[in-house]
């Protein structure tokens, strides 16, 4: 019976452990998408931050655009 409550405890923990995973993963992909993104409107732009950063804040809806400005900061660094 130990055994076996072991074994269910170890393969709860490994999902949460695969499931955190998963989450940030995606997350730093998708930060990744939005900084590479930003950099191609920048281009596109002509240096101008601003348009760049409107052009991002229509490509990516689901990003308010406080957290999308953080984001893109960070590369400028």
């Amino acid at each position: 019976k130990r055994f076996t409550d072991w074994e269910e405890t170890k393969k709860e923990v490994d999902d949460r452990l695969l499931e955190d995973y998963q989450v940030y993963a995606t997350k730093l992909y998708n930060d990744r998408q939005i900084r590479i993104t930003y950099a191609s409107y920048l281009t596109a732009a002509n240096g101008d931050a601003e348009i760049a950063l409107n052009f991002l804040v229509k490509a990516f809806p689901a990003y308010d655009r406080d957290v999308l400005e953080a984001l893109v900061q960070k590369t400028d660094e």
